[in-house]
């Protein structure tokens, strides 16, 4: 009899358990924005289609990170950088919703961004992006407390496009 109810208590467990974890799989479905609100490494939102932004000549991509981000009016993207086996950036990449229009100038600064981020590699300067924003970004982010050079520099990027 007491095995019986180790055995029920035990399949009890395991139910719930797979029902969190099935839970937690709906909830962060790929097509939710919200899921990309912070980089993710590897995963693609299934209905995004990217435009090649800019593009380092002769490197393979060995990895990406996608983040999602909004303007001021609400209208939605998707921005993603592409690197190298060495972490180096190789391409970025740009995906805005079928029924959103991002204005010419949002994607003049995101262009900007990925030209700089790709020739110098090397955070973007704020020149021609609002630098108030982008420091305020970093130190409410704390983009320079980040344990790998390429958290400071994912960190950065985020900031930059919110600014941008």
């Amino acid at each position: 009899m007491k095995n019986f109810s180790i055995n029920k208590l035990l399949t009890l467990i395991i139910f719930l358990v797979s029902y969190a974890n099935c839970s937690a799989t709906l909830k962060n479905d790929r097509n939710d924005p919200e899921y990309f609100k912070t980089f993710r490494k590897n995963e693609s939102p299934k209905a995004a289609t990217f435009v090649l932004l800019d593009k380092r000549i002769a490197a393979e991509e060995a990895f990406y990170y996608i983040i999602y981000k909004e303007t001021s009016d609400t209208a939605g993207y998707y921005f993603k950088i592409s690197f190298d086996k060495d972490e180096h950036e190789v391409a970025t990449y740009l995906s805005v919703a079928k029924d959103a229009e991002l204005p010419s100038s949002k994607i003049q600064n995101l262009k900007s961004i990925s030209s700089k981020l790709l020739k110098n590699n090397i955070a973007v300067t704020q020149d021609n992006v609002g630098a108030d924003c982008i420091i305020k970004c970093h130190r409410a982010n704390g983009c320079y407390d980040k344990e790998t050079n390429l958290g400071v520099l994912l960190c950065s990027i985020d900031c930059q496009a919110s600014c941008a």
